[in-house]
């Protein structure tokens, strides 16, 4: 059983796809224990959703502790740029309803959120990423320089969210390697909110200030050009 992860009750979304659930249903018997419940529910159900907040919320022993988005995995191959669009809406859509609904049914601090994809970043040189997943990038990050930070998903107050990018075991029918790397996140601080595991090694994706060289005068702005 894993430790360090807060006890409470868990709500797990998943999209619909075969082997997402699966991955869901290996989760939740990892996962669950007499001081962790997981609730479940299709993530583009929003009246499901909803429905689980309230169960969340029934439970006084077992309080609201967390929320996963368990996306599903699909290739990106460039031939259809319009699908991936049309992807990363649905996704950007729903998990803003998700972070809505756990704004609003809160008892103090909502639950914090993490949304889990796989082999969606690009953080080798030979991987082409997903632009449906890096687009989730700009919904959940807080920028962050020294000093700094800026809340950007949705606008919701309080609500801590983190992109947890996972890669696929040697074995496409053991998916005992992705449960234990997300388990390691879930009792990970609060801290970093874009995440992937590439071959049991941790990445983190953080900005830092360029510097701009003094001694370089070209124009940053040109007066014969159009800027949107």
């Amino acid at each position: 059983r894993p430790t360090g992860v807060p006890a409470g009750s868990w709500l797990l979304l998943t999209e619909t796809a075969a082997e997402t659930e699966a991955l869901g249903a290996e989760f939740t018997a990892g996962f669950a224990s007499p001081t962790r419940r997981v609730i479940t529910a299709q993530l583009s159900d929003e009246t499901a959703v909803r429905a689980a907040f309230e169960q969340m919320k029934a439970h006084p022993q077992l309080p609201p502790a967390g929320v996963i988005v368990l996306a599903a995995k699909c290739s990106f191959h460039g031939s259809d740029p319009d699908g991936a669009v049309g992807r990363a809406q649905d996704l950007i859509w729903a998990i803003s309803g998700t972070a809505r609904a756990a704004v609003e049914g809160r008892q103090g601090k909502p639950p914090r959120l993490w949304v889990v994809t796989r082999n969606g970043l690009a953080v080798g040189d030979d991987e082409p990423g997903d632009p449906a997943i890096g687009a989730l990038k700009g919904l959940i990050r807080n920028w962050r320089f020294p000093g700094e930070a800026a809340r950007v998903l949705a606008g919701e107050p309080d609500l801590g969210a983190t992109l947890v990018d996972l890669d696929e075991p040697d074995d496409p029918e053991d998916p005992e390697k992705i449960v234990a790397a997300l388990l390691t996140e879930l009792a990970a601080p609060a801290g970093d909110d874009v995440i992937a595991w590439r071959g049991g090694r941790r990445y983190v994706e953080r900005l830092s200030r360029a510097r701009l060289d003094t001694g370089h005068q070209d124009a940053v702005v040109r007066a014969d050009g159009s800027y949107i």
